[in-house]
């Protein structure tokens, strides 16, 4: 793979600036689409380093040599993924003696041509397959905490996804009740959460993870049991870290 690329970033005002990224890759004998990133950030309120952000690129993305060779499975004739993405987003920021946060929600829009997707076959074995047309949006909320209470330090964690990929496929390969559902196995809900106190050398953490429901047909039929129920999992870590002369355990 070969790659030439350009950056110009320029601070248009003291809250104003702004990014232009131009790329051009060669993979073997393919040529790359001419790839453009173009993005904006705009101070709104200094005390906490607000920021509204804008992002908008195309996307071009080439098969894996596993998309294309996995035995089994593998599917020589995959097209390359290519698109527009756009995102906006609200991050802040602050740092005091007391505590450190940061937050970020943002909104993104995908449009993507011929999106690989891994699809279990009847012989057993999954197997990748293009989409004439996939359309991703949604939102993502996330949180991070830090707080010192004396000797003790708390660490927050939270993000929440919501992720619609509706499949637009107009060839009809995907049969007319596929149009405009869910693609398999990507739930529309997702949490994470974690929580860690750490006491000198002694820690604990709690991990939360949560999906919503995923379909495993391109229908989307929940008559057909063809789908698999809403789960989550908990994690606890206890541990002790020991310092051996210049190592660490």
């Amino acid at each position: 793979e070969q790659q030439v690329m350009a950056a110009l970033q320029k601070t248009i005002s003291e809250r104003l600036s702004a990014t232009v990224l131009v790329r051009k890759i060669g993979c073997d004998t393919t040529l790359v689409p001419l790839i453009v990133f173009a993005g904006s950030d705009y101070l709104l309120y200094k005390p906490i380093h607000l920021y509204l952000k804008a992002r908008l690129s195309n996307n071009y993305h080439m098969p894996t040599l596993n998309d294309l060779y996995w035995q089994p499975g593998g599917n020589p004739d995959l097209k390359a993924e290519h698109g527009y993405e756009g995102e906006c987003a609200l991050s802040a920021s602050q740092h005091t003696a007391e505590v450190t946060w940061q937050m970020q929600v943002s909104i993104y829009y995908n449009a993507i041509k011929d999106w690989i997707i891994w699809l279990p076959t009847p012989q057993g074995f999954w197997t990748p397959k293009n989409m004439e047309y996939v359309e991703s949006k949604g939102s993502e909320i996330y949180l991070n905490v830090s707080k010192e209470i004396g000797k003790v330090k708390v660490l927050l964690n939270a993000n929440y996804a919501y992720a619609l990929s509706l499949n637009k496929d107009t060839t009809g390969y995907w049969g007319k009740a596929s149009y405009n559902k869910q693609l398999p196995y990507i739930p529309v809900h997702s949490f994470n959460f974690s929580l860690g106190i750490r006491y000198k050398s002694f820690f604990i953490t709690y991990i939360n993870r949560s999906y919503s429901e995923r379909y495993t047909t391109s229908t989307n039929d929940v008559s057909l049991r063809d789908w698999l129920y809403p789960y989550y999992m908990n994690h606890l870590f206890l541990g002790k870290q020991w310092h051996l002369r210049k190592y660490a355990t």
